[in-house]
């Protein structure tokens, strides 16, 4: 800016001398050789009012007490236009002063007329012209600010004029954009930052304030600032804690939970760099009612978070500092404690309770352990409460760490099951709620003798009245409430008062063995809950009694018989009224509460539920057992009170039920279940499928097998038809079907041309040039050409479900040089190579080459794109008495194939 002010200055140094030679004009003379301050040679003269924008316009980047007396006279005068004397009928400075042959010269050396130009508040040229003449003469911004220690100007009346007008600009950095350049510059070595602009106010805050708004418009906070000077810099950072209180009160919400977006007033919600430094300083840090924002937003940005963390007051922890990314610190520890186990569990010596297994491997890398330094600041995060506030208040975090201990797949849960207190061969479990248990009515009564209802969707109750309600979740849970069957007399078979009538309940449940397994790693025991209420209507009532008769139970399927026996009753509890505290049953880990979930058919007085369990081992079942097996459970009791009483209760079964579940090694150890398409079993009809994962690809691991049902699209033409699961790590595979398929398995075929590849997919060329190998002493000479390809087939065309892709290609009498590598979308990772360097994916004479993709997501084709290098040359040969023959060279891929 200052030099191209200089070029218009020297421009108009004649046209300035001519104006005003006759009356002693100023002329503009360099101070120095090449330099781009200028001083004014005349500083007595004094233009009119109508010359005043013209003067400074040529003047502005000059060393002048004249510029600044005339801008002091202008702005002044202008805003305080209305109280001037003898200003007549005019509304503004410039309507009044203006004449046409007194345009001022604009940025770019146009003429302006600046007639109703409010020079104040203009946000181009004199803007412009303002900073200028503030980066000229330092001492111009605390003269016309009043500040302590600047001699006043002549012309400087009533400063809050002047206060006023800069307080506007450097408030509005991003309006008053040359301005706030020139600001920068002036400030950049310290100036007006040692305290002196803090000693003047305006608009309620002082003009250290106002300059820091400036300055904060410039800021990148990146460490290598492009605007700002060092000095800047860290005069601006050390303003931290005055900046987060300035947000705090603000009330702004200026990170979004995904991103920073404007919000309010302060700085830190106008500019993200500042936010960024409010976020991250000891001050953001440490205030509670912003921190955990300040936490979420650093993990957002992926650096910075364990420094975050470690400036916290309660937070000291070696190493955290150098943690960029949190998720992936717990993603990747193993758990191990390295020493720093609570004593509670018996591992904080690892001489304990701790699982044999482990209890050198949870010693420190050191110490002849497993347990690297990440795992050590995992374990002293989790032990600091102030910490796992942090990391509980970030999504993404805390589906890392985990809630709790319980969910596989966090690091919580790999913690805890390496310091179990575990001895010998026991198998460490975890007991998991799985939606498994369906009423039914459908199996027969094994003692047809009996009279009663198996789970119907109503309620009986004495002398035979029906009446039909709705349960609390229609076809999920039905239960059977007492039906009067038959009377029993008590005295000499005399009916009448002092008489029983005597309810027969009953209830069957299945459970299968399939939904237990898919939900599930590997089942040990399966516990199916039943509940059941009784209630006393009016005072005839005796008190009612349940009687749990022993039943026989299966877990069979419709050709072998997997289990079968009798079972009493498992960790019943009588005597606790879970339905009044809201409690749940022993052995049940659902998270339903019985009082919400099921509907008393006289809720009033229904005030009781009670429970008892059924344990079954299943350990010992294969796969193929579990997958065609089930448990059917008969639950009966009776009541029985005083003749003519209103006697009734209700029994079902819970349709949650407890499974203990195997916890391997592979969870233990923290390591990663995988899979691959060749280990989808899918279904004849393609419903459904059957993944196997095994643990890291080790297939001597017991693998986990996962159920899943697909979902299916029918393609536009209608000739395709998609079937999509869902794995149990949230990754989909896709199968594709065709009937009409010309062919085995189903294609697609994409001819390469230029709307779909960026490059040149053939080539080819021919040479009459003779090529004497040996000079003149040759006895053979040559003709060669070359033809060479380069080229990418963009993002898109590799649908999902493609299990292999096959590529035709030709090429000329010899291929030096044909590769194809594919590349993920989201990452640019090799997901699939072949060609000539890969012989088992080549073949020269087919012209083709075939780059299998079956072990390959969904997740990685997507926008996934191919890259294709070739070379090839021709080489005709002869004597040197014969002329060989033209060489023509070619090279092409011409083709796509998709194998589904």
């Amino acid at each position: 800016m200052i030099q191209k002010i200089k070029r218009i200055a020297i421009s108009f140094i004649l046209m300035i001398y001519m104006l005003f030679s006759s009356t002693g004009g100023s002329v503009l003379v360099a101070s120095a050789e090449g330099s781009t301050t200028f001083t004014v040679a005349d500083e007595s003269f004094i233009p009119t009012r109508s010359f005043y924008p013209y003067y400074i316009s040529v003047n502005s980047s000059c060393t002048s007490k004249l510029v600044k007396d005339l801008w002091a006279r202008l702005l002044y005068e202008e805003r305080n236009f209305n109280t001037l004397p003898n200003k007549g009928s005019y509304t503004s400075w410039s309507n009044e002063y203006y004449t046409s042959d007194a345009n001022y010269i604009g940025i770019g050396g146009t003429s302006v007329n600046w007639k109703g130009k409010v020079f104040s508040t203009d946000t181009g040229d004199f803007d412009a012209f303002l900073g200028n003449s503030l980066e000229a003469n330092p001492e111009m911004f605390g003269q016309f600010l009043g500040l302590p220690g600047y001699e006043n100007s002549d012309y400087v009346k009533g400063y809050d004029t002047f206060r006023n007008i800069f307080q506007e600009k450097l408030s509005k950095p991003e309006i008053y954009k040359n301005f706030s350049k020139s600001i920068v510059a002036l400030t950049k070595d310290g100036k007006y930052l040692d305290g002196s602009s803090a000693s003047v106010s305006y608009n309620g805050e002082t003009f250290s304030y106002w300059i820091l708004c400036a300055l904060a418009y410039y800021y990148e906070g990146d460490g290598s600032e492009t605007y700002l000077s060092n000095t800047q810099a860290q005069w601006l950072e050390n303003q931290a804690p005055n900046l987060v209180n300035r947000y705090v009160s603000s009330g702004a919400t200026a990170f979004n939970g995904s991103k920073w977006v404007a919000s309010g007033n302060s700085l830190a919600g106008k500019y993200e760099p500042v936010y960024n430094l409010c976020a991250r300083s000891s001050a953001g840090v440490n205030n509670a009612s912003k921190n955990k924002e300040f936490f979420n937003y650093v993990v957002a940005s992926g650096h910075g978070a364990g420094a975050f963390l470690n400036k916290h007051n309660s937070i000291n922890i070696a190493g955290l500092s150098d943690i960029d990314d949190m998720v992936s610190l717990f993603n990747l520890s193993d758990g191990w404690c390295g020493g720093l186990c609570a004593s509670g569990s018996g591992c904080s010596s690892h001489t304990g309770a701790c699982n044999a297994i482990t209890k050198a491997s949870c010693k420190p890398v050191n110490q002849g352990g497993k347990a690297t330094a990440k795992d050590v600041i995992c374990v002293q995060l989790h032990k600091n409460s102030t910490a796992e506030g942090f990391l509980l208040s970030n999504e993404s975090i805390k589906n890392a760490y985990g809630t709790d201990a319980s969910k596989s797949e966090t690091w919580q849960y790999r913690h805890r099951v390496k310091h179990m207190g575990l001895t010998g061969s026991q198998v460490p479990t975890d007991k998991v709620a799985v939606d498994a248990v369906r009423a039914t009515n459908s199996i027969p009564d094994p003692d047809s003798s009996r009279q009663g209802n198996y789970c119907p969707n109503g309620y009986h109750e004495g002398n035979h009245r029906n009446t039909a309600i709705t349960p609390r979740k229609s076809g999920t849970m039905t239960k059977d409430y007492g039906y009067h069957i038959e009377k029993r007399v008590e005295e000499m078979g005399e009916s009448g008062p002092g008489g029983q009538e005597w309810y027969s309940l009953r209830c069957a449940s299945i459970t299968d063995l399939n939904t237990v397994f898919s939900g599930t790693n590997s089942p040990q025991k399966v516990t199916i809950t039943y509940w059941y209420n009784s209630c006393y209507p009016n005072d005839n009532r005796t008190q009612a009694d349940y009687i749990g008769e022993l039943t026989t139970w299966s877990a069979s399927s419709s050709k072998i018989q997997l289990i079968g026996g009798a079972l009493g009753w498992v960790n019943q509890d009588e005597n606790t009224d879970y339905y009044g505290t809201g409690g749940n049953p022993p052995l049940y880990v659902g998270d339903e509460n019985p009082r919400d979930y099921y509907m008393s058919y006289e809720s009033s007085d229904h005030s009781e539920l009670y429970y008892k369990s059924y344990t079954f081992d299943i350990s010992r079942l294969t796969a193929d057992e579990l997958k065609n097996g089930y448990i059917h459970v008969i639950a009966q009791g009776h009541i029985h009170g005083t003749d003519g009483g209103q006697e009734d209760g209700a029994v079902g079964p819970y349709h949650i039920a407890t499974v203990e579940d195997k916890i391997d090694s592979c969870d233990i150890y923290g390591h990663d279940w995988q899979t691959t398409r060749d280990l989808i079993d899918w279904s004849d009809d393609y419903k459904t499928a059957t993944i196997t994962y095994y643990c890291n690809n080790n297939k001597k691991e017991d693998p986990k097998i996962y159920h899943a049902t697909s979902t299916a699209v029918k393609s536009a033409d209608g000739k395709r038809i998609t079937y999509t699961v869902t794995g149990y790590k949230g990754e989909t595979f896709t199968k594709v079907d065709s009937s009409s398929a010309d062919e085995a398995g189903v294609t697609g075929t994409l001819t390469l041309n230029k709307s779909n590849v960026s490059g040149n997919n053939t080539d080819e060329s021919w040479s009459n040039s003779i090529v004497k190998p040996g000079g003149d002493k040759s006895s053979r000479c040559y003709k060669l050409a070359s033809s060479y390809i380069k080229f990418s087939i963009k993002e898109g065309y590799i649908p999902a479900g493609t299990q292999k892709i096959q590529f035709s290609f030709y090429g000329g009498e010899e291929i030096f040089d044909l590769n194809i590598m594919i590349y993920s979308g989201s990452n640019g990772k090799i997901i699939g190579m072949g060609g000539k360097t890969m012989p088992q994916t080549y073949n020269e004479s087919a012209g083709l080459i075939t780059i299998p993709l079956i072990s390959n997501s969904n997740e990685e084709l997507a926008d996934a794109y191919v890259v294709v290098t070739g070379k090839a040359h021709t080489q005709n040969w002869t004597s040197v008495s014969s002329t060989p023959s033209t060489a023509h060279s070619s090279i092409g891929v011409t083709q796509m194939k998709l194998y589904f």
